[in-house]
């Protein structure tokens, strides 16, 4: 995940990167399973909250910050209340999976049929526009034909 404009850049106090915060907020987006629209709300909040909570206490180590908000998982979990979330995570990763390559092959499958219809327009506008070519050949007599095709 690239880093935000909107971050707010630690003091020379604080040990914590920005880079560690984005591994640890990408880790998060890999594990909760919801819409993007509402993944994307939660991360930006979570991320003002992390970065509030290393400013406020001048935290030193990553790992405090692990331990006052919990593993990527766990914070996964707790968004994702139902009992079944280990059986239901799996299934909508797989979703998501085939939806990508189900999208990726109409892309595929679209580019085709657009570069085979642009050929065709080639083809159909050199046939319409007199398009030709001439050809000169030599006679058994010595003298030239030109022939048009």
């Amino acid at each position: 995940m690239k880093p935000s404009n909107k971050i707010i850049l630690f003091s020379s106090e604080s040990a914590i990167t920005n880079q560690e915060i984005d591994r640890y907020v990408k880790a998060i987006s890999d594990n909760l399973v919801c819409s993007s629209k509402i993944k994307k709300r939660f991360l930006k909040e979570f991320r003002c909250n992390v970065n509030e909570y290393v400013q406020t206490n001048r935290v030193q180590q990553f790992d405090d910050v692990i331990k006052h908000f919990g593993t990527p998982s766990e914070i996964a979990k707790e968004f994702f209340v139902p009992e079944n979330y280990c059986d239901i995570k799996p299934v909508i990763k797989f979703r998501h999976t085939v939806f990508k390559l189900l999208l990726g092959l109409a892309a595929v499958i679209l580019a085709l049929v657009l570069l085979f219809l642009g050929l065709s327009f080639v083809d159909v506008h050199k046939n319409s526009t007199g398009y030709y070519s001439t050809r000169v050949e030599q006679l058994t007599d010595g003298s030239n034909a030109i022939t048009t095709l």
